[in-house]
Order: structure tokens, then C-alpha cells, then sequence
């Protein structure tokens, strides 16, 4: 029973009862219907799968969902001014901090160009990535009106930054300490065997010589792998620089003959190359924070060259410069390996509630950062 007859008590009022509604969450893209998955599967589609708006605004409709190649299109570049290009800004102050970073260039068509005739000829997505030994893999694509020198310059982190590249002279005017790659040397040497003569054996050509000369300074380079950098440049001085020597007294000799001896074309290109990449070839030995070839970045450039092959071409410079920054960021999250579409959808649930100039909230988000979650992360081999 009630003590005190309480049934019979009036309880006073607390006070009034209140309605607290929740702050809506910020929209993704303001005035329009795009979720995190669908801004994510459109982006990802186009990039990663080389899947073009076109194509994908037939699937949609096929499901019965209207949606416009030009609205995906609007999509993807106000994606890109309100969220990905802060990012990109990030990973490239990110660059500015590495030791050696690669460099690389693909030609690119813009429809819309400013200059015409430049759509074709000048367009050019430039490409720098850190070296194989850094910390952070971080992969930035820049669009460019073309390939001159001023290009480089802008792309190129600093003047302490060490640069490797496959031996293009526009950045041998820059500041930089600017190895070369042995690979892009291998492959003249290949091209001059594919093209000896009928009835000549390979292995009795000079080519063939040299090329196994650079066969084994790849094969010495492969047990410095695990090692750390002064363990690498340690076996480069005592096994890399004797065949190098030997290499480049070949092509020397060679090089004096070429006027007097029956070759082919190809010989005297894979030669020309050898004498003219000499002294940026030979510093490679001495950094071990390099490998002695850019393969890292043409392996990353490679999914750029087989998606322009499906959508051909951009429309706009803006379009250009959009497509490059969203390649920038899935390329980077595959490199430090997470599924790109998991992390496109997971950052774009979390970006419209950030401050994009905090530069230490944007690096919670970076595809190398530590709280990424791990249902993001590709299964470890």
C-alpha cells in the first residue's frame, strides 16, 4: 500500500514538457539528391572502372532511375570544389615533406580547350608520386595545358626534393638532383633486338650484351630489396657500379662507331639514349631511397591510360582537373590499401561535417591514415 494516502496527493507540475529536434546532418552536395553511395558509385564507376557517364546514365535509366550524364558530371566537380580538391591541397603539402618523389606525363584531350588546335597536341595529365621507400604512399595527378618545363615546375614538390623520371628533359631544368631510370634504358636495348635482322642470332649481338649487362644490375638490386638504405648503396658501390662501368664502356665504344658500323635504327637510338641519360643513370646508384627504375609510377599511371581508352576524352579544362583530382584520391587509397570504393562512400559520409581548411581533421581521413577502419582495408596476403 501507498504510504501517506499518496493516491490522494496532486503531484506539482516539473515544468513544461519540450520538443529538442536534432541537427539534420549537412548535406552532401547542396540542392541536389546524391548520397555517399551514389556520389561514390558514380565517381568509382568512372575512374576506377572506366566506365563513362554515358554508359552509366543508360544503366540507370535501364532500372527505371532517372539521372542525366550532365548531372552526374555537376556531381563530380562540385564534389571535387568542396570536398576532394581541399584533399588533394593536403597530400600535396604531404609531397612537399618526402625525400624522392617519381614524376611521369600522359597526353590528354580536352573538347573544349581554349586553343583548338592545343586540345590534342598539348593537353597533358602530369603525375608525381613518392618514392618506394617513403612512409606515406601519396599519388597526385595535376592537369596541365602541356609538357613544357614550367609544367615541371609547378608540379615538382621543392628544390630538395630528389626527382626520378624516365629521363624527359624538361626537368633537367629544374634545381633538383634528377635520377634516371634503367628500365627505359632496357627497354631501347629490346626494341633493338626485336628489330636485328633475319638469320642474326640475339645472343651474338651487342645489343644483347648490353641488355644482359642491365639484366644483372637488376638481379644484384633484388637482394638489396629488404635492406635499408646505406645496406642498398653499400652493395650498389661493391656489385652495381663494376657492371655499370662495364656497361657504359660498351656504349661509349659503340657510340664512336656508330657513323662506321652497319646497324639498325633502333641500336643507335638505345645507344643515343645510354650516352645522353649517363650521368642521371649513374646517380641512381648513390640514392637508396630510389629503385633503379620508375616502374612504381608507370604502374600507377596505367589505369589512367586504359580508362582514357573507354571515355576517350574531358569536355572541360574544369572537367580535366576534377577527373584528375578524383584519380588523385583513388589511386592513393589503392596504393595504401583499401577498397576505393569503401573509402570514397566512407568519406563522403564524413566530409560534409568537417572544416576542410583543418588540416589535422583532414588527415584523420587520408587514405594512410592509422583510424581509417579496417572494413575499409583490402584483406592482408
Amino acid at each position: 500500500m501507498c504510504p501517506n494516502n499518496c493516491l490522494d496527493q496532486q503531484v506539482e507540475p516539473q515544468g513544461e514538457t519540450k520538443v529538442i529536434k536534432a541537427k539534420l546532418p549537412n548535406k552532401l552536395l547542396p540542392k541536389s539528391s546524391a548520397s555517399p553511395s551514389l556520389l561514390a558509385k558514380i565517381i568509382y564507376d568512372k575512374y576506377e572502372k572506366a566506365l563513362p557517364l554515358y554508359r552509366q546514365e543508360t544503366e540507370y535509366r535501364n532500372v527505371g532511375f532517372d539521372l542525366s550524364r550532365q548531372t552526374m558530371s555537376n556531381w563530380i566537380i562540385k564534389a571535387d570544389e568542396l570536398y576532394v580538391s581541399h584533399m588533394i591541397k593536403h597530400m600535396k603539402k604531404r609531397l612537399d615533406e618526402s625525400h624522392l618523389v617519381l614524376l611521369d606525363e600522359t597526353r590528354v584531350e580536352v573538347i573544349n580547350h581554349p586553343d583548338k588546335e592545343a586540345s590534342k597536341a598539348n593537353s597533358y595529365m602530369w603525375v608525381v608520386r613518392t618514392g618506394p621507400y617513403e612512409p606515406n604512399s601519396i599519388v597526385v595527378f595535376e592537369y596541365k595545358r602541356g609538357r613544357n618545363h614550367e609544367y615541371a615546375y609547378e608540379i615538382t614538390p621543392n628544390s630538395n626534393t630528389i626527382i626520378q623520371s624516365d629521363g624527359y628533359e624538361a626537368y633537367d631544368k629544374l634545381k633538383n638532383i634528377h635520377l634516371g631510370c634503367w628500365a627505359h634504358c632496357r627497354r631501347r636495348f629490346t626494341d633493338a633486338l626485336d628489330s636485328i635482322p633475319r638469320g642474326v642470332k640475339q645472343k651474338d649481338t651487342i645489343a644483347y650484351e648490353l641488355k644482359a649487362m642491365i639484366d644483372k644490375m637488376f638481379a644484384i638490386e633484388r637482394k638489396g630489396k629488404d635492406k635499408s638504405i646505406e645496406e642498398r648503396v653499400a652493395l650498389r658501390k661493391e656489385k652495381t657500379k663494376e657492371v655499370t662501368d662495364q656497361f657504359f664502356e660498351k656504349v661509349h665504344d659503340c657510340y664512336e662507331l656508330l657513323g662506321t658500323m652497319p646497324t639498325t635504327e633502333s641500336f643507335k637510338k638505345a645507344i643515343t639514349y645510354a650516352i645522353n641519360q649517363e650521368k642521371k643513370l649513374r646517380l641512381v646508384l648513390e640514392y637508396g631511397e630510389a629503385d633503379l627504375s620508375t616502374n612504381a609510377i608507370e604502374r600507377t599511371i596505367r589505369p589512367f591510360t586504359i580508362g582514357r581508352s573507354n571515355w576517350l576524352f574531358f569536355n572541360s579544362e574544369h572537367g580535366a582537373q576534377s577527373g584528375a583530382d578524383m584519380y588523385s584520391l583513388i589511386v592513393t587509397a589503392k596504393e595504401n590499401g583499401l577498397k576505393a570504393y569503401d573509402y570514397l562512400e566512407y568519406i563522403f559520409k564524413k566530409l560534409p561535417e568537417m572544416n576542410m581548411e583543418d588540416a589535422d581533421e583532414l588527415e584523420k581521413i587520408m587514405p594512410w591514415s592509422k583510424t581509417i577502419p579496417n572494413s575499409i582495408k583490402k584483406p592482408q596476403k
